[in-house]
């Protein structure tokens, strides 16, 4: 007996007919995955040198009759033989969802037929054969030769010699298969391993296997499955509808649903998790399983399903199997007598003593054979209820779907539940009725495929970029979520978890589990075909214009492809501004469409791609830069795509997106090493160096360490390459990243020598930027007239119109950052009313300028005039218009310092105690304390409101570390305040300390006096006053009046100041 349908009274089975060549041109040379077999006869020679040379050839003339049989009824066909070797494809022309099992399953039935065969000779006698066959699975290079007949197709690549060397390991009438194979097969067939081999000619050993026999999973999906199961995610309306259809079916209204979706959407995936369900509660389970290859064979599914529960072998005699059937059948038959005829019948039992199979020739027989299963099934179902799957019905027999027909009529008053499975482009009027419950099942949401992803991976960590990429790549099917997230996993795509940043996922990525079914899709295109792959170049979406330009065939077979892409919904079409624009309906589809092509062929198509989008304009006034670089690193112009990237970084820059910029800027990075070393790649290095670690900044702050590295290569170069912008570029940018990192020595060094070569180049961009990083400098080191005086070079030589673009180059406006910085200078040298101008023109200027960056960062941190003023409201104001912008455009370093520059204002709102607990957490997201600058100042904001609200040790502690960092870093600015504010803490301890915080104040004094800093010299006056003005000693109170006055007298008469008119108050008070 047989483990499969074989052709029986009711019909035999169908020769599958080798699938034509469906382009009426000459077919292109294409990449494509491909099963190969290779079959050898065993003992050919010995038997040729015995038998006359017709003979010989009569029998290899039947022998390749026999595999040609099996070979096409699989799909497959004959390439060619060599000698008696025969090598067949499968896979091309026309690809199949399955090919390596057709392979497998054709060279099964070719070992089990030739072993049954006589090969009769001339005398009477026959001779038998034995072979040995090798099937493999890889991607190869289909096309024809030049001079050979053009529809002879050879096949390029190693995947056809392994074959035949696996053919070699095996024993007669045995199939080895290789890795690949194994891997897309290992559910359906039973294997033996035979270990890793070494092969001749093939470098290095092969995992190989020994193929048994047919599994004996009940379905498809149990054959094709991974283990461990992937979860299913969010189908629990569906699986609420099965459950309720259950209850109805146990109170003996029996239900009919139909399951339908696209391959992959999970239908069986449904109907497992259901059974599951159902737990340990009585139930019979039939599951009816159609397949591809036996669409002709009358009711195929019902026999390979009573095979299974009856565990007839093909070995076993008439009457081993009849016993089989019998033990079956006995308990759900009445008559069991006549249910024997039948059903041995179906499974082509023949005749033995007392029993004799019907003759379905006669349709009064036939009738009644439907009606003794319809029965059995009734009968049974009385006794407990039965679960019906029917699976992949596009693929049932006429047979068998009109003995489901009668089933299903009989269903409603019947304890019996029928689930169908099929995909969403079958049509069939038998399932029209309006009482069978409809399942359709969707694409799984964005949300729905990340759970997916992490629960395939498992113990895999895959970062959250890479999740992005595969569920943009799967859209919602989830056998595409869980075959391309084990894909990327065991294709060590994913990086460990503290490596940054994360790379891009390969290009295709198509796993070989779901590659032949999108290539049957392709395949079955006919003439548009050419026009998908094509299209593939361009990416997922591509417009009628651009594929009308690339097109070589510009006559009306496009307008046509593409109705015929949409038919098949391999694309659709939607209307955009621009005109028409097509869609792959699933990036994978596209991605196989691309990976068909020959890499010259790809390379052709991307510079014509390339060429049409540029048309007359340069690299530069492009509008798509980014699709130019793409199609130019693919061409393989490595020049232009690397100018195309630069140009893109600087122009998604400009718009503020930064991850994009950094994204793009990386893609030229990449290729950088692919040019000679030539003046052209040295300056294309510095502008996307310098344009990277900009992006960098503007996404993580200067800190982020990725800043570093750009800017100190760049640096290297600009000593002998680049022009002066792109040299003023990279001075800028190393000095403020030495600066922010703390570096302040080398930072003022750097910003020295960035004035000093502005100035030998006497370029007035240059300049501005120079004295821009030196204000900067200058101040942070305490150099504050130097640092004024710088500023005011910045003010007379910024000219609005020339230089308020500089701000899309360097991510900074001059005037603008040389204002924020001033605001804090003047009013430290004693000009309150100027620092409120220079804040209120940097927001100003900002806002009028547009861009983002220079708006978050005026707006957080130009409040000086606010901050100084003590007006916790406008300070707040300002900072969360600077962190809403900051969050719109994805600057996320704003999000941590935005809050600590309104420390005082957030805890005033309260309620404080939270609130400055929130502000220590941002703390801890910034870089370590000795390489952030401004540190210490957020450390002693964060002191004097923790002594606002009585915590007096944080507060002691954060002061004390502020102070320390000033003298680690040299960071001195704000180091009479620090003074102040900690000799002030001391004063409202409860173990009060006036003498250490007279001697913490007399510092600040003398801080401030050195820094020229009278602001600062003041607030200490003003503290020293309250502390004595509680005291009794008037010479002590003479003392603080004394130094309030001479400290006043340092301010110009018409300035205005909270702290003047505090200084005024408390000298009147001190008379």
């Amino acid at each position: 007996m047989s483990s499969e349908p074989k052709p029986d009274r009711l019909g035999g089975l169908q020769r599958t007919q080798g699938p034509p060549n469906v382009e009426n041109e000459a077919p292109r040379a294409e990449r494509r995955q491909l099963t190969v077999t290779f079959i050898d006869i065993v003992g050919s020679t010995p038997l040729s040198e015995r038998i006359d040379p017709e003979e010989f050839f009569a029998i290899i003339r039947t022998y390749r009759d026999i595999c040609d049989e099996q070979i096409r009824r699989y799909g497959g066909h004959i390439a060619r033989m060599i000698g008696d070797g025969l090598l067949a494809f499968f896979g091309v022309p026309q690809a199949h969802e399955n090919d390596p099992e057709r392979a497998v399953r054709a060279s099964l039935a070719i070992a089990a037929a030739i072993k049954e065969h006589k090969f009769l000779l001339s005398d009477g006698s026959f001779v038998r054969l034995g072979v040995r066959i090798g099937v493999n699975t890889g991607v190869v290079v289909v096309g024809s030769v030049p001079g050979e007949p053009p529809d002879r197709r050879e096949v390029f690549g190693s995947t056809a010699h392994v074959a035949a060397r696996l053919q070699g390991l095996a024993s007669e009438n045995g199939i080895v298969v290789g890795s690949s194979t194994y891997d897309l097969t290992r559910r359906t067939f039973s294997y033996v391993p035979l270990g890793r081999q070494a092969l001749k000619g093939v470098e290095g050993p092969v995992e190989a296997w020994r193929a048994e026999a047919l599994g004996s999973n009940e379905s498809r999906f149990d054959r094709a499955r991974r283990s461990p199961l992937a979860p299913m995610i969010n189908r629990t309306s569906e699986s609420a509808l099965l459950a309720e259809m259950w209850q109805q079916t146990l109170a003996g209204s029996g239900q009919v649903g139909v399951i339908s979706g696209e391959p992959g959407i999970g239908k069986s995936r449904l109907i497992r998790q259901f059974r599951s369900s159902l737990g340990a509660s009585p139930r019979d389970v039939l599951s009816l399983q159609c397949s591809p290859f036996h669409i002709n064979t009358p009711l195929a599914p019902e026999i390979e399903r009573l095979i299974r529960a009856t565990g007839i072998h093909e070995t076993d005699n008439a009457e081993l199997a009849l016993a089989k059937l019998q033990s079956l059948l006995a308990s759900a038959v009445t008559d069991l007598k006549q249910a024997l005829r039948y059903y041995g019948a179906v499974l082509s039992i023949p005749a033995c003593a007392g029993y004799e199979p019907a003759d379905f020739g006669s349709p009064l027989e036939r009738e009644r054979a439907f009606q003794v299963f319809v029965d059995a099934l009734v009968a049974a179902s009385r006794k407990q209820p039965i679960l019906g799957i029917v699976e992949d019905v596009q693929w049932m027999d006429p047979t068998t779907i009109e003995l489901l027909v009668r089933v299903m009529a009989r269903c409603p008053g019947e304890r019996i539940m029928v689930l169908i499975t099929h995909r969403d482009d079958y049509k069939a009027d038998w399932l029209s009725s309006t009482a069978i419950r409809r399942v359709p099942l969707r694409k799984l949401a964005a949300h729905e495929c990340e759970q997916m992803v992490a629960a395939v991976a498992g113990s895999d960590f895959v970062p959250r970029q890479i999740t992005s990429q595969i569920v943009e790549r799967t859209d919602g099917v989830p056998l595409f979520v869980e075959e391309f997230t084990r894909a990327v996993v065991d294709a060590g795509a994913v990086p460990p978890a503290a490596e940054s940043p994360v790379p891009k996922l390969p290009e295709p990525l198509v796993p070989s589990s779901i590659h032949d079914s999108l290539m049957e899709r392709l395949d079955r295109l006919g003439p548009a075909k050419r026009v998908a792959q094509i299209a593939s170049v361009f990416g997922r979406r591509f417009d009628y214009e651009g594929i009308f330009n690339v097109f070589p065939d510009k006559s009306q077979t496009l307008p046509q492809a593409l109705r015929a892409l949409e038919r098949a919904g391999i694309v659709y079409r939607s209307k955009e501004p621009q005109g028409e624009v097509f869609t792959f309906k699933h990036a994978m589809i596209q991605e196989v469409a691309y990976s068909s092509l020959l890499m010259e062929e790809r390379r052709e198509l991307h510079a014509r791609v390339a060429s049409w989008l540029l048309q007359e304009a340069s690299i530069e006034e492009s509008g798509q830069p980014a699709i130019l670089g793409y199609h130019y690193a693919r061409a393989g112009n490595i020049p232009e795509a690397i100018e195309a990237w630069l140009q893109a970084g600087k122009s998604a820059l400009r718009r503020s997106a930064t991850k994009e910029a950094v994204a793009h800027l990386r893609e030229g990075l990449s290729l950088i090493s692919k040019m000679p070393a030539s003046p052209r790649r040295f300056e294309a290095e510095i502008g996307l160096q310098s344009n990277l670690a900009m992006a960098y900044t503007a996404n993580a702050g200067w800190s982020d360490p990725n800043v570093y590295g750009p800017y100190s290569r760049a640096l290297e170069l600009c000593a002998s390459h680049g022009t002066i912008r792109e040299k003023a570029t990279v001075l800028w940018g190393s000095t403020i990243a030495k600066l922010v990192n703390c570096e302040l020595t080398k930072g003022l060094e750097h910003a020295e020598n960035f004035v000093q070569r502005a100035e030998e180049w006497r370029n007035d961009e240059a300049a501005l930027m120079a004295y821009t990083a030196a204000v900067i400098a200058n101040f942070f080191l305490g150099r504050l007239q130097q640092a004024s005086e710088l500023a005011a070079l910045v003010s007379a030589r910024y000219n609005p119109r020339e230089h308020g673009k500089l701000v899309q180059i360097y991510q900074h406006d001059p005037l603008i950052v040389s204002l924020v910085y001033s605001g804090h200078i003047e009013w430290l040298l004693g000009r309150p009313g100027r620092a409120r101008e220079c804040c209120v023109t940097a927001r100003q200027l900002a806002n009028e300028i547009g861009h983002p960056f220079m708006v978050a960062f005026a707006s957080i941190l130009g409040v000086a005039d606010h901050w100084y003023e003590g007006d916790l409201a406008e300070n707040l104001a300002s900072v969360k218009r600077g962190l809403k912008v900051a969050d719109e455009y994805g600057y996320p370093m704003y999000r941590v310092i935005g809050p600590l520059w309104a420390t005082a204002a957030l805890a005033a709102r309260g309620p404080a105690p939270d609130v400055l607990e929130q502000l220590c957490g941002l703390l801890d997201k910034l870089p370590a304390e000795n390489r952030c600058i401004q540190m210490p100042l957020y450390r002693i904001l964060l002191a004097t409101e923790f002594g606002r609200i009585g915590q007096m040790d944080r507060a002691r502690n954060f002061a004390a570390s502020a102070e320390a960092l000033v003298k680690q870093t040299g960071e001195c600015w704000a180091a009479p305040e620090i003074y102040r504010i900690h000799g002030s803490l001391l004063c409202r301890d409860p173990s009060r300390d006036d003498r250490a915080a007279m001697r913490l104040f007399k510092r600040s004094l003398a801080s401030a006096r050195k820094l020229g800093a009278v602001g600062w010299e003041l607030r200490t006056a003003i503290s020293i006053a309250r502390l004595v003005s509680a005291g009794e000693s008037a010479s002590g109170r003479t003392e603080a009046r004394d130094l309030l006055i001479s400290t006043r007298a340092k301010f110009a008469s018409a300035e205005t100041s909270r702290d003047l008119r505090e200084a005024d108050d408390l000298a009147r008070v001190l008379n």
